[in-house]
């Protein structure tokens, strides 16, 4: 990228700060500016404000400790007031906002929306700064936030859940029209990650039609009854989408074994009737008369003996 222009690197929740920095030591015919710590960074005749992922702790600790209930409001009020303080100390260049953080309302791939689960800023913040284009990450789906602010999304699908377009921005900022960016999403030829469903019945699988392209990236999950958990010949799934996929992954789930009570167990008023009840839907698998007596017979002992009054030497013992 530092080929064709200035590059900007904005420390985010995954990285660890030490290790990105050594980006910023390498040599380019573009400088490469790497951002750990909320900073206003000059870029090729614009300020480009850099919000860094914003830990809760750091930004209560600009804003003091607040209500436990309201701390990451407290927190995003706090980093909203810092912005604002930067962008004032500027002056009038164009100015670009760089932040990786949520802004409420965003969604995720499958269209989840997230709400309070980190500092947040909000849509009518973004709007009322006054600069030319938000630029934002963290949320990996293309989406528009506010009138200026736009997540590209990730350029790679980061998990099997993420089944959108991928892509990135290039945005212009006009100086005739500095409240208007033109703003132009570009698909990246990145592998798609397929999901699969499939079930064994303990001798065969049964797979759902999907059409695999070729290349892919294959998660199969794989229902499995308990009953038959280690019976399942996983190389052949393996080999039946290796032909076309990069590569297979197979996710198994167990599915407990279920017993249904039937009617007569149900109905049984006794514990002995409900376990002659219980005997008749094992069918085959069912204990003999003789073993049928003897449990009776046990169960009868122990509910006379929990039946039994305690006499006053027991309760003593007891």
């Amino acid at each position: 990228m530092a080929e064709h222009a200035p590059v900007v690197i904005l420390y985010g929740n995954h990285d660890d700060p030490t290790d990105i920095q050594v980006y910023g030591r390498l040599r380019a015919p573009h400088p490469i500016t790497v951002v750990t710590e909320p900073a206003a960074v000059s870029v090729a005749g614009a300020f480009v404000v850099c919000v860094p992922f914003p830990h809760r702790r750091d930004w209560l600790a600009r804003a003091g400790e607040g209500p436990i209930a309201d701390q990451n409001a407290t927190a995003g009020e706090a980093l909203y007031a810092w912005i604002t303080r930067a962008l004032r100390d500027l002056g009038h260049r164009p100015t670009v906002l760089f932040g990786h953080l949520n802004v409420v309302g965003s969604r995720v791939s499958g269209d989840e929306i997230l709400a309070d689960h980190e500092v947040e800023l909000t849509r009518e913040q973004l709007d009322a700064l006054p600069v030319e284009y938000v630029a934002l990450s963290h949320i990996h789906l293309h989406q528009q936030v506010a009138d200026r602010a736009w997540y590209p999304g990730s350029p790679t699908a980061q998990s099997f859940g993420e089944r959108e377009q991928k892509g990135y921005i290039i945005a212009t900022i006009r100086p005739e029209h500095p409240t208007t960016p033109l703003v132009d999403f570009r698909p990246t030829p990145a592998r798609q990650l397929v999901t699969v469903d499939a079930r064994w019945d303990g001798v065969r699988f049964e797979i759902d039609d999907t059409a695999i392209p070729a290349g892919v990236e294959v998660r199969v999950r794989l229902a499995v009854p308990e009953e038959h958990a280690g019976t399942v010949p996983t190389g052949e799934l393996e080999a039946r989408f290796g032909a076309e996929a990069h590569r297979v992954v197979v996710e198994r789930k167990l599915v407990p074994l279920q017993r249904v009570r039937s009617a007569a167990i149900q109905a049984a008023r006794t514990n002995a009737e409900r376990l002659a009840a219980w005997w008749e839907t094992l069918g085959a698998q069912a204990p003999g008369d003789e073993t049928r007596q003897r449990l009776l017979g046990r169960l009868a002992l122990l509910e006379a003996g929990a039946t039994a009054p305690t006499t006053h030497a027991h309760q003593e013992a007891a």
